[in-house]
């Protein structure tokens, strides 16, 4: 495939915008449209909820739903049977939703740990380029500008970029924020303008915590959904009283489904079955034939259905992968009414047999980056589904859903042509080298963990054959989660935490006593694992935290230590590693394990402020002020916070002054 610079293919739409400057005018009249309720302007809104299967909606038989925006969509517009998500990751997904192409072309493979470059070329970079009005709102970290999916859009918000501030560790935000933030900026865009607006809703994403009235469904995920509906309906009621004349599309999917335990998975992104992968899809408004539609269809294809149905030919979008959603077409006429049938250009003959019988690719590489585990890559194709790690599988999916019965060793034949056509495919469809590996610093950790996004691993070769099956290894996943929430509950319970209830007097004491019971409990987990997967330094690191929030200092340091021979997770290790020599008395070496922390990650702010404290313990204020000031100069949190640091540093110097004491600006870092 021939590639083009970004400046050249962004360069080249200049020519394909005809038809939007026709269908902006109404294609027949002079000029352009006056603004306001008559306008032609095109609309087109792109609604992504996140973790939400398409079997929990209404309008795909889910009786329990509460979804009525959603199923009033799909009732008059076109909603796809067999839709997949290439991954059931959230980041990844966008990525290919945004761009048309495959995980494997636009490289992006797990959460955190990846970055979108500049040079891959977004649907909201071509629309914006052909005159589109563009904004972005999302519910979640993981799809923050700073992983690169912000390219095009003139606003967009997220957790941490926002009109209203939620504060600087917020890692998602309710969709009626979202909602909000969308709604606000569309009142900055004339009505004869068009428009392409994306919002992201996150909250049918784990844990499931609906507000009323959506708490009284039976099930809390499903109260999410409703919510995520309800917000939804909010969004369209204003769209369809802005658009005037003008043409509308809206297109809603979700990035992956639940696993609720299926196959043994407590959530989503270790394996590639259907409860994960399957996804819901609807498009509705003018140009949208309406009807159900079996075709196998991918994230993949809705960016190219956008550019058509925008009146833009394929080449603005030169590397895309994917094929056209069928049944959407450009408006075309006085009011843009849909026919209700698909005239010739909905879907080529050619084209529509390609969409049924090309192979859909599907793939997790979450279980190498957060497990150390094998990726997993397969494909959907001829109604199977193959999937192959250091073993594969192949299952019927008409007539196995559950996908119960692997049929690898009994039909070897289909099973070889599966694997000869995944091998073809990854061949023909070569990296496109538009992604970064991104290193998060130690907030974006925190935000990730508060998402259930916990750990990272590094690897070079992510296909290692000798990284462990993830289906070999799914119930120690169970274990670990298990184990960490103990963690937590019994940190909590002993008081060790900032906010831990008391652990005076006798009641306080009963909690205490619980709590250290609670964490033994976890240390034997943990060791446990440990014995098990003697090379697994995140069980060590687990574990030596469990040995230091039960007080044992001498034996965390041994975990610590081991983990920080192969620099695994380097700055939060030596954070631990410190404080494990404090609390074991040796305070020389917990504050060069301090030092040594802001060595890997200048923003560290628990190393500046152990360090500040250590020194003023001693009653050496000088260098408690100059590490107070290194702490001020990298800061990244809340303004409220910052102005902590600055009176604690402000206190600090005048204690050194008036102790005769210099400033004394120690060098961080050192290993």
């Amino acid at each position: 495939m021939e590639r083009f610079s970004k400046v050249e293919r962004l360069g080249r739409i200049a020519g394909l915008c005809a038809a939007l400057a026709c269908l902006c005018a109404g294609c027949g009249d002079s000029g352009p449209a006056a603004p306001g309720p008559d306008s032609r302007a095109p609309t087109i809104v792109l609604v992504t909820l996140d973790t939400t299967r398409a079997d929990r909606l209404g309008a795909y038989g889910h009786a329990d739903a509460r979804t009525p925006r959603l199923d009033a969509l799909a009732q008059r517009g076109r909603l796809f049977t067999h839709a997949w998500t290439p991954a059931p990751i959230t980041l990844p997904a966008h990525a290919s939703l945004l761009t048309g192409t495959w995980p494997n072309e636009h490289g992006v493979r797990d959460n955190s740990v990846f970055r979108l470059e500049d040079s891959a070329l977004l649907v909201s970079e071509v629309l914006a380029e052909a005159g589109y009005r563009s904004g972005a709102f999302v519910g979640a970290y993981v799809l923050d500008p700073v992983f690169g999916l912000d390219q095009g859009f003139e606003r967009f918000t997220s957790p941490l970029r926002t009109q209203v501030s939620q504060g600087p560790d917020v890692a998602d935000r309710p969709c009626n924020l979202v909602i909000d933030d969308a709604l606000r900026w569309l009142r900055t865009v004339s009505r004869n303008e068009p428009l392409f607006l994306w919002a992201h809703l996150f909250d049918p994403h784990a844990p499931y915590e609906p507000p009323p009235p959506y708490d009284t469904l039976a099930h809390p995920y499903d109260g999410e959904i409703a919510f995520a509906d309800a917000q939804l309906g909010s969004l369209l009621d204003v769209v369809e009283r802005r658009r005037g004349d003008g043409p509308l599309l809206v297109v809603v999917t979700a990035d992956h489904g639940e696993a609720f335990g299926a196959h043994g998975e407590p959530s989503h992104g270790i394996f590639v079955y259907e409860p994960t992968m399957r996804i819901p899809l609807i498009a509705a408004g003018d140009g949208v034939a309406p009807g159900r539609d079996s075709t196998p269809v991918s994230l993949v294809d809705v960016a190219p259905a956008l550019l058509r149905w925008a009146g833009l030919d394929a080449d603005a979008l030169p590397d895309q992968s994917g094929i056209a959603l069928p049944g959407i077409v450009e408006p075309q006429g006085p009011g843009h009414e849909s026919s209700g049938r698909e005239g010739p250009s909905a879907q080529p003959p050619a084209a529509s047999h390609k969409a049924a019988d090309r192979p859909l690719s599907i793939e997790t590489y979450m279980p190498h980056y957060a497990h150390g585990w094998h990726p997993l890559r397969g494909l959907v194709w001829q109604g199977y589904k193959y999937i192959e790690a250091n073993q594969r599988e192949l299952y019927h999916l008409a007539g196995d859903p559950g996908e119960t019965q692997d049929l690898s060793a009994a039909d070897p034949a289909r099973a070889d042509a599966m694997s000869a056509r995944l091998a073809a495919f990854v061949e023909q469809h070569p990296p496109l080298d538009t992604s970064v590996e991104h290193e998060p610093d130690e907030e974006a950790l925190r935000r990730l963990a508060a998402l259930g996004y916990v750990f990272v691993e590094r690897n070079t070769n992510a296909l290692d054959p000798g990284q462990p099956d993830p289906r070999e290894r799914i119930g120690e996943l169970a274990v670990l989660q298990q184990a960490l929430s103990a963690l937590r509950r019994g940190r909590w319970l002993a008081g060790l935490d900032s906010d831990s209830p008391s652990v005076d007097g006798p009641e306080g004491q009963a909690r205490k006593a619980q709590g250290l019971a609670l964490l033994q409990e976890v240390r034997d987990t943990f060791a446990a694992l440990v014995e098990a997967n003697p090379d697994n330094l995140r069980y060590r690191g687990h574990l030596g935290f469990a040995e230091l929030s039960r007080g044992h200092p001498v034996a965390a340091i041994a975990q610590f230590q081991r983990v920080a021979q192969d620099d695994f997770d380097p700055a939060v290790t030596h954070f631990n590693l410190g404080s494990a020599y404090a609390a074991a008395g040796d305070l020389d070496r917990a504050r060069q394990e301090m030092e040594a922390v802001i060595g890997f990650d200048a923003s560290f702010d628990h190393a500046y402020l152990w360090l500040a404290r250590h020194h003023e313990g001693r009653g050496e204020f000088g260098p408690a002020a100059a590490w107070r000031r290194h702490q001020e100069r990298t800061w990244r949190g809340s303004d409220k916070g910052l102005a902590l640091v600055r009176a604690e540093r402000t206190r600090l110097a005048a204690a050194a002054r008036a102790a005769g004491q210099p400033v004394d600006a120690p060098t961080p870092g050192g290993r």
